[in-house]
């Protein structure tokens, strides 16, 4: 850890995190700059270490529900599929209004 002026009156630290402290091999060294004072390495792991359980639950949900077959990219797409996704929210208010109505509740929830 040094601390670092340099291009602000704030005060930084340079955290050096590496696999094998000795070789400082390139592909797993990382260096980090922070305002914050301390043990930096081990709340940044612990982050993206979220991070990486995080990315999988959403593959694994793109993939059980069939998104991870399309890509979306194209501002028509894209714009149908909000059509969609609206189209399907009317249509189960509508249901759920015609079932409140049916049992002779409020349409208020509340």
């Amino acid at each position: 850890m040094s601390p670092s002026t340099e291009g602000s009156q704030a005060l930084h630290f340079i955290f050096e995190s590496a696999t094998d402290k000795e070789a400082l091999p390139e592909e797993s060294t990382w260096y980090i700059m922070t305002n914050l004072p301390g043990k930096i390495d081990r709340i940044v792991g612990n982050l993206y270490g979220d991070r990486t359980w995080i990315e999988a639950g959403f593959r694994n949900a793109k993939s059980e529900l069939g998104w991870s077959d399309y890509k979306l990219t194209d501002y028509a797409h894209i714009e149908k599929w909000w059509e969609m996704v609206c189209q399907g929210c009317f249509i189960l208010a509508l249901h759920w209004m015609q079932m409140r109505i049916e049992s002779g509740k409020s349409l208020i929830a509340c």
